[in-house]
C-alpha cells in the first residue's frame, strides 16, 4: 500500500465513522487535495483491488471498509 493509499483509506475510515456512510468521491478529492476525480477513482479501485475496501458500481456513498 502506498502513502497515498493509506493516507485515502484512513480518510474513508474517519469518514464513515463520523457520517455513519461512505464519502463521494468529489469529498475525498477535496480531503486529499489531489486535482482531479480520476486519481481518486484511481486510488480507490487499487485499494479495492488490494481487498481493504469494495463498493458497489454505478451507486453513490457505496464504499465499504472491510475487516
Amino acid at each position: 500500500m502506498t502513502k497515498r493509499q493509506s493516507e485515502m483509506l484512513e480518510i474513508i475510515q474517519a469518514y464513515i465513522a463520523e457520517h455513519k456512510y461512505s464519502p463521494t468521491y468529489r469529498e475525498l478529492q477535496e480531503a486529499t487535495k489531489l486535482h482531479s476525480i480520476s486519481g481518486v477513482a484511481r486510488i480507490v479501485d487499487a485499494l479495492c483491488v488490494q481487498g481493504y475496501i469494495e463498493k458497489r458500481v454505478a451507486m453513490a456513498r457505496s464504499i465499504r471498509v472491510l475487516e
